[in-house]
């Protein structure tokens, strides 16, 4: 049997996450506002990167609230993962600059992949890069320059080395596959989305189902915290000498606390 989720339930609502909601407009409205700190000094590149990759995580935070505005839940969790890559090459790069050249040979990597894949006779989707590209002559450069970045210890990395490099490993381990389940559909996540079980054990397939408002408030916990740890952690790096982050962070501290206090209290006792 299948249905449409319950319209009438509006998790936008929940006290929580409202004040989720309107902290994450504010975190992201207080980095906007601090972008006119950033200076580009000692290696311009680097830090324009860094500040690039900043700027994806702000935007896809916002993009996050957005789609709780519009209802649209399950996409939060797609938006997070790349999200949280950013946030690795991030904390990778602020505290290795030259971490941009295994940035620049994972571009090399993938480009050559592709034009490899659009010589004559080889892959139909891609036959109008000849058109477009020498591609022999770009496969060159891009080999080369991939192959001298090799030689310099800055090979492209996979995306277990990023999380190691940058000491999360256990969040490899843990947040990371549970995202990844979402952005490839595997049955958890269509089950988490669309299927249930009544009373009477019929099964039902739902569209537009809402989640449990426990997820949502994880989740939304957790892209507040990645975007507040990347403004600390690029304006530190910078040394804007920004104190604006310091409270949203005890914001989102207290509502996380309250929330594990409304938790307990909600548990039976043993």
């Amino acid at each position: 049997m299948s249905q449409i989720g319950d319209a009438s339930v509006d998790l936008r609502t929940d006290l929580v996450v409202r004040r989720q909601v309107q902290l994450l407009e504010r975190v992201v409205d207080t980095c906007l506002a601090e972008t006119s700190r950033f200076s580009f000094r000692d290696d311009p590149f680097a830090q324009m990167v860094a500040l690039a990759l900043h700027g994806t995580i702000i935007e896809l935070a916002h993009g996050c609230g957005a789609l709780v505005q519009s209802t649209d839940y399950m996409c939060i969790p797609i938006l997070m993962r790349p999200m949280v890559e950013a946030s690795v090459d991030l904390a990778n790069l602020l505290e290795d600059p030259a971490y941009v050249k295994n940035m620049e040979a994972a571009d090399h990597d993938r480009f050559v992949k592709l034009l490899e894949q659009s010589l004559p006779g080889k892959n139909p989707y891609l036959k109008g890069l000849a058109g477009q590209h020498d591609v022999p002559e770009e496969l060159r450069e891009r080999e080369a320059r991939l192959a001298h970045l090799e030689a310099e210890g800055r090979a492209s990395m996979t995306i277990f080395e990023r999380f190691r490099r940058a000491k999360r490993e256990d969040e490899y381990r843990s947040v990371y596959p549970l995202l990844c389940l979402d952005a490839h559909n595997n049955f958890s996540a269509l089950a988490e989305r669309h299927m249930d079980e009544r009373p009477d054990g019929q099964r039902t397939v739902s569209f537009f189902k809402l989640p449990a408002v426990a997820t949502l408030r994880h989740r939304l916990d957790a892209v507040i915290a990645t975007v507040i740890n990347s403004a600390l952690s690029i304006h530190s790096a910078f040394k804007t000498g920004s104190t604006a982050f310091a409270p949203l962070a005890e914001e989102r501290a207290s509502i996380l606390a309250e929330l594990k206090v409304s938790l307990r209290s909600t548990m039976p006792e043993a």
